[in-house]
């Protein structure tokens, strides 16, 4: 697993590079929205997916797995800063799923999607509502409560509950601007497996 995250950390600053590049140059017009939009659900999958592993093999119980979650999810400093070393799953579930303010969290992708979803609504005329990011909405220390809650085999069921349904929402809303916004010359396969 050190290879594999050397490699990635390799590659971190040629990616921001681009990013920034098409941050900093791009017109703020439909295509940026749907890049946008489109980069935040890869993020949201993504996340999501590497989140579930993680909880539903518990390997976020032991040292290393907790660390390699905090690295994958780009937030060890910012964890780090705020709980000086503690290592704390309620802490750790803040951050990565419902701290809107921490870029990689789920909570903010959904935010973002939202937000560029209303818009680009707005400028098309054509509607789409994503209802799954209303879930973020809710009190923050509530939903702290009900992600931390366990089963007796020690499974954190809602979270994991919680995380497949925004995977399963993003790819189906992927799929959706997909048929809307995009010509396709061969039947349409999801873009994000």
């Amino acid at each position: 697993m050190e290879d594999v995250l050397a490699a990635l950390a390799g590659l971190v600053p040629d990616i921001a590079a681009i990013t920034g590049a098409q941050a900093d140059g791009m017109t703020r017009d439909d295509g940026w929205r749907l890049l946008t939009i489109g980069r935040q659900i890869e993020r949201l999958v993504s996340m999501g997916e590497v989140l579930v592993a993680y909880f539903e093999h518990k390997a976020v119980l032991n040292e290393s797995g907790f660390d390699q979650l905090l690295a994958l999810f780009n937030s060890t400093i910012t964890y780090r800063s705020r709980y000086q070393g503690q290592r704390d799953l309620a802490a750790l579930i803040d951050l990565l799923v419902l701290d809107a303010a921490n870029p990689r969290s789920l909570a903010c992708a959904a935010a973002t999607i939202a937000r560029e979803l209303a818009l680009l609504s707005e400028a098309t005329g054509h509607a789409f509502a994503w209802a799954e990011a209303g879930y973020f909405l809710r009190s923050r220390e509530l939903l702290l409560v009900e992600l931390c809650r366990r089963d007796p085999q020690d499974r954190y069921v809602n979270l994991l509950e919680r995380a497949r349904a925004l995977v399963a929402a993003a790819r189906s809303l992927s799929n959706r601007l997909g048929l809307r916004y995009f010509s396709h010359s061969e039947p349409l396969r999801s873009q994000i497996v």
